[in-house]
């Protein structure tokens, strides 16, 4: 099955504690719609949420996964499916031509909320990590934040990405 992960799930390391079976596939923009961090999280942060605007220069950049379909069920409940996210299927333009695939929208927005710093960092880093347009890049880092009060949730988030850059230096995939 694939699937379009715009948000937090851009980072493979990510969304494989949540289905191991994720492969990218490739990147992809979705047209007509805005990336907001409005979406209510658990944690009375904001998370991420796709906006349709109508308008074809808005665009929504991300990566498409291969994932197995046993592991739906396991990002249905990763991502509050009914509670939190719906789900919807999306056509996405790709460099290999357009392609339709899942993704989730929020159920439940507030404008008001910011993200976490250690979300908005996850953004940046799956965004890094796929090589999503520079001045996407510039977009998702230019998002307020919010720090979590939470430090054993910050932690763990982080060391996510903390280990993402670890792997990435160690195989020479980080260029300076």
């Amino acid at each position: 099955m694939l699937y379009f992960a715009y948000g937090s799930n851009m980072l493979t390391a990510r969304l494989r504690q949540r289905t191991p079976s994720a492969q990218v596939l490739t990147s992809a923009r979705l047209e007509g719609y805005v990336l907001k961090c409005n979406k209510q999280g658990r944690d009375g942060s904001g998370k991420g949420n796709i906006e349709a605007t109508g308008l074809y220069s808005d665009r929504v950049y991300g990566v498409v996964y291969q994932l197995d379909p046993a592991d739906k069920s396991r990002l249905d409940q990763a991502e509050s499916l009914g509670v939190g996210y719906a789900q919807k299927m999306v056509r996405l333009t790709t460099p290999q031509g357009e392609i339709e695939a899942l993704t989730y929208a929020a159920l439940r927005i507030d404008d008001t909320l910011r993200p976490f710093h250690w979300y908005k960092a996850l953004l940046v880093q799956g965004a890094q990590e796929n090589e999503l347009p520079r001045h996407y890049l510039l977009n998702l880092e230019s998002i307020q934040a919010i720090e979590d009060p939470n430090q054993v949730r910050r932690q763990k988030n982080l060391m996510v990405i903390h280990q993402t850059t670890a792997t990435n230096l160690s195989r020479g995939a980080i260029r300076c």
